[in-house]
């Protein structure tokens, strides 16, 4: 039995001896999940993506955020939920990324989401729920204060 686990310096896999080997190494890794056979791991440093159950990973197009969750749409379609506060879409499995912009337009109508400090903190999208019904329904959790 083999075990993958994201810590704060990568993805390690962990074999049923207790054994470790280092996958890859990210900047903290957030989130891994394994949508539809295709694995996926968000991380401080971006998005990474992997279809050989984690022998080999790929990192995506999604510029340099810090991603802290990925979902499914259904089919190809994967959602990831970032820092900056932000949600952002892929039409091909998680390779090719867009902004939803308009969650970017609600942030910014809103005064912009952070942590009210000085200097001020980036808001995260920590949290997301696609309705299996309808994908287009989607419940999205920002952290902007402890």
């Amino acid at each position: 039995m083999n075990l993958l686990a994201g810590t704060s310096r990568g993805l390690f896999r962990i074999n049923g001896n207790g054994a470790r080997e280092m996958v890859f190494e990210a900047k903290g890794v957030r989130d891994l999940t394994d949508i539809d056979g295709r694995l996926h791991a968000g991380a401080v440093d971006g998005h990474y993506w992997s279809d050989d159950r984690g022998a080999t990973w790929q990192r995506s197009d999604l510029p340099e955020l810090e991603v802290w969750q990925v979902r499914s749409g259904g089919g190809d379609l994967v959602y990831a939920g970032v820092q900056p506060a932000g949600l952002w879409r892929s039409e091909d499995g998680g390779g090719s990324w867009t902004e939803v912009e308009g969650f970017a337009r609600l942030a910014l109508e809103n005064g912009g989401w952070g942590i009210p400090l000085d200097p001020p903190i980036p808001g995260r999208l920590r949290a997301l729920v696609i309705d299996a019904t309808d994908p287009k329904r989607i419940a999205a959790g920002v952290e902007v204060g402890g």
